[in-house]
This record gives C-alpha cells, structure tokens and sequence, in this order.
C-alpha cells in the first residue's frame, strides 16, 4: 500500500504502463488482449497492441465491457506467441498499471509460469489506483482531465494509465519535501556554500516553497540535521526536535522572515517559488514545467485550453478539486481554442494571477485562482466577487 503522498524519487521515470483484457475473471478467464505503453526517461518510445486467441468462449459480461467478441478472436496469434513478444517489449523495464497488482499482474505471472520465463512483474509493479486511491480508472481520469476514447480496451487503458501515472508522480514531486525530489532554476549565489535544513511549515512559510527558493539561492539542501548542516530555518518558530539537535550542535538557527531576508524576498508576502514568471509562453517551457503550471492552476492536464466566448455578464462558476476555475456563461456563444498562455500579473494578496491566452492572434486577459498560495477561501470569495462583477465583461 502506498503512502498518501511518496517520495517522488522513488518512482521509475522508465517503465511500461499496461492493461489486459480477458475472457473472464481470475483464475478461469485468458488473456484476450494486450495493451502496452513504453516510457523511456519519460518520453513514450513504443507502444505494443494484440488481440489473441481464446481456446473457449467469452464470458459474454466481459464481452459487454470491453466488447471483443469471440469473432475477434478467430485467427488469431495464440496466447503463448503473443506472451512472449509481450515480455520483449517489457525487456528490464518495471510495470505500471491500474488494478494492476490484484488482477493483471496475476494473469501476467501465470503465463509467465506455464512458458517457464521469468516473470516481468518481478522487474517491478506500480499500481496507479492505489497510488491515487479512487476505484476506477474513469473516475481518476475525469479528475485529471485525461481522454480515455476506448475505455476497457487494453492499448487505451495503458494509454490512460501512463497519463494518470505521470500525472501522480508531477503531484507527488510538487508535494514532496524530500530534497532529493527539490530541483529550482538558479536564482542567486546569496546562500552558496551554506548547507541548509529547514524544519515546519505554515501557510505563509510553506516548506517546499521555501526549500525550493534556498536551492535558487545556492544552498545545498539536507533532509536532517547532522553536523555538517550549517544553517537551520525554522519556519514555525517553535522548538522542534530539529531546532534542539541544531543548538546542541551549535548550528545556526534563523526564523523564516531573516530566511527571506538573507535571499532579498520580499517579507510581507506569503512565498511561493513560482515558475510562472511574468512574460514567459507556456509555449517556451518544457513539457514538465507546463504540466506543473497547468496542475497549479487547477487548468486540465490532457485536454486543451478553451475560452469561453459570452454574450451576457451573468456567469456561472465551474468549480474542481483544485478551486474554481474557468467561468462558464449559461448563455456562452462558442469556445474558442487557446493556443498558448503568458503570465500578465503575478498573484496578489488573494492567491489570483492573471493570465493571458492567445486566441488566432489576440491576446484575452483572464485571472485565474491560484491554489497553492495561502488562504484559499479569501482568494476564492474575491474570484466570484470579481467575476460576477465588471470585470467577467469582455
């Protein structure tokens, strides 16, 4: 069972996401299909898709699910041929998948015995559901915005999977504050040479945030307190056991306002190390750092960018896991696709930034709510304030 929230750096960047469909349950149904998605250094490099052949019938409830039928079938490669071919396009790499390590995994280890070849699941198995938590992969797809267009067939389910997945492991490195998962554009040299811990967090002194500005800043970062740390910040401003181990070891112990004051941040401000700089394209990031924009801004991560064409001022607000975000009019005329995003402002006191989309050539202001900065609530009464004002007017 995983934690709610890993260690990013634990999970592979290199693997295969894959998905089966069968005749029937374990252990009287067969495989009937393999889909497959192969991922190197986090960039798909192949895909593997087969139908194969079913000594029997299907049970006609899977049939109904996936809708193979046994007429599909006919002619077919056996499930032995098919398997081994399989097992080449897996070669070293780890497994991903959903449900995977109570259902697919179990059909995998069998063939993998009655051909007498090693097991690809002993290579590694990650499980995207209990990864995530939810039951269905339709349910986890919908919240992620991923388009699965052949749900219960097996290359679309890897497909899915490999989507969810990735979309898991850029929440899981955002959350994370393992320095080992900690990467940040250099900033400034104010820190270098100082190795830093820090300890607590609050909303206006989030931990990561903070870690993140200490490495753009040339610190070296450690998970603890040892001997070779030179530098404490202590957000909270409480005596953890970290701030007592520092004094015991002489090591320099500093709140978080002479922390940001040691970087040249601004101290009347909650921090956030945004990679939304003003004037940069979402166009002109890397595919990474463009899906962590987008999940930062609760905007969909699969699915383009749309703007709302209104006709009225009355607007209704479409809310998500993330906080409101895009305003939708009961009486919008067309959506208009948006071909790339800049940041115009960064955020203001209530967690907004505003944004600008390119829609064939004109720039559209919008201001979206920006959840990761401190008092949610605050932030989101001011967006429906303001745009069920003026200011939602084109």
């Amino acid at each position: 069972m995983y934690q709610k929230t890993m260690k990013a750096f634990l999970l592979p960047t290199s693997y295969v996401a894959y998905d089966l469909e069968t005749s029937d349950y374990f252990p009287k149904g067969e495989i009937i299909e393999f889909g497959a998605v192969k991922v190197e250094d986090g960039h798909v490099t192949g895909e593997f898709s087969e139908l194969c052949a079913l000594n029997g019938r299907i049970n006609p409830k899977a049939s109904e699910t996936n809708h193979i039928t046994d007429d599909m079938l006919a002619e077919k490669r056996s499930l032995s041929e098919v398997f081994i071919d399989f097992c080449e396009f897996i070669g070293q790499l780890p497994l991903v998948g959903f449900n995977n390590q109570r259902f697919d995994d179990l059909f995998i280890a069998r063939e993998a015995e009655r051909a007498g070849t090693r097991n690809p699941v002993d290579n590694g198995s990650h499980d995207a559901m209990l990864m995530h938590g939810r039951a269905t992969l339709a349910s986890c797809c919908d919240e992620y915005g991923i388009v699965n267009d052949e749900a219960h067939r097996a290359l679309s389910d890897a497909r899915a999977t490999r989507l969810l997945y990735d979309a898991i492991h850029l929440q899981w490195s955002m959350e994370s504050t393992d320095v080992r998962d900690i990467t940040a554009e250099v900033m400034g040299d104010e820190l270098a040479g100082e190795l830093v811990c820090f300890t607590g967090s609050t909303d206006f002194y989030p931990k990561r945030a903070c870690q993140t500005l200490g490495l753009a800043h040339g610190a070296t970062l450690s998970n603890g307190v040892t001997k070779k740390v030179t530098l404490l910040v202590n957000l909270e401003g409480r005596v953890s056991g970290k701030v007592t181990k520092a004094n015991q070891y002489g090591i320099r112990v500093i709140e978080g306002r002479e922390f940001l004051e040691m970087i040249g941040y601004p101290t009347d401000k909650p921090v956030r190390y945004d990679v939304l700089q003003t004037g940069t394209w979402f166009s002109s990031l890397g595919e990474e750092t463009m899906l962590m924009v987008k999940r930062e801004l609760g905007l969909p991560i699969s699915k383009p960018l749309v703007y709302y064409r209104r006709s009225g001022s009355k607007t209704v607000m479409h809310e998500n896991r993330f906080g409101v975000t895009v305003p939708i009019n009961e009486d919008i005329i067309d959506t208009i696709p948006v071909l790339d995003v800049r940041v115009v402002d960064t955020c203001d006191d209530c967690g907004m930034v505003t944004l600008e989309a390119v829609l064939d050539g004109e720039g559209v202001p919008f201001r979206v709510l920006a959840p990761y900065l401190a008092d949610m609530q605050k932030g989101k009464e001011h967006y429906l304030a303001t745009m069920n004002g003026s200011e939602s007017e084109e």
